[in-house]
């Protein structure tokens, strides 16, 4: 087959049935390859970005735990403190002086104010604790620092007008007080107490009777 000769724009002829024949393959417009890496090079800017973000978040979060971790134990901190701030100023213990005769303790009224005050009594080598604390009418208000439910091993603390049950977190008027256990469940034990020269006089014996709650 003759070839005749080709035109301005590189298009070759052939003679017998004058059609025209494609360039080859290698000869393709540069056009095509620069698109080409134009995707190749924003399809790894947004894989750069999505890196970007994804640790951007993972360092959000990061810093959220962090954060919550932090706020937990400054949350734990202040109320270990309170509590035991409110120990420290309703738990303060007292030896009650005798009284009475050798059979009694007593502890002298003028000492006692809205602020439980909490006094110990050795019963043959076991500490019992017991509560003093004015109620609204001005009278004392006597118990065990402890009931038959919960025990005494954490005792009672004040909030305001009531006492509060450090094992359960039971409230009790301090009115109430003294009196016999008025629901089910924890109620500070009552003790019996009775009134001499301006002194609140307790038996021994009745603090002893309650020595198996210490």
């Amino acid at each position: 087959m003759e070839l005749l000769d080709g035109d301005d724009s590189g298009t070759i002829h052939c003679e017998r049935r004058d059609r025209l024949v494609k360039p080859r393959p290698g000869n393709r417009s540069p056009g095509r390859g620069s698109a080409c890496c134009e995707r190749k090079v924003r399809m790894r800017d947004d894989v750069i970005e999505k890196t970007r973000k994804m640790e951007k978040k993972k360092k959000r979060s990061w810093e959220a735990v962090v954060f919550l971790a932090l706020a937990a134990i400054a949350v734990g901190v202040f109320l270990v403190y309170g509590q035991e701030n409110a120990q420290i100023k309703n738990g303060i213990e007292n030896n009650a002086t005798g009284g009475g005769g050798n059979d009694y303790v007593s502890i002298p009224i003028s000492e006692i104010t809205t602020e439980a005050k909490k006094y110990s009594y050795d019963a043959e080598g076991k500490t019992i604790r017991y509560m003093a604390v004015l109620g609204s009418d001005g009278n004392p208000r006597i118990a065990i620092d402890g009931c038959t439910v919960c025990g005494a091993a954490k005792g009672f603390s004040q909030s305001g007008t009531d006492l509060v049950c450090n094992t359960c977190g039971k409230h009790f008027r301090i009115d109430d007080i003294g009196s016999g256990n008025q629901g089910p469940g924890c109620w500070p034990i009552r003790l019996a107490y009775g009134t001499q020269d301006g002194k609140i006089i307790i038996k021994k014996a009745d603090l002893a009777a309650n020595k198996i709650y210490f």
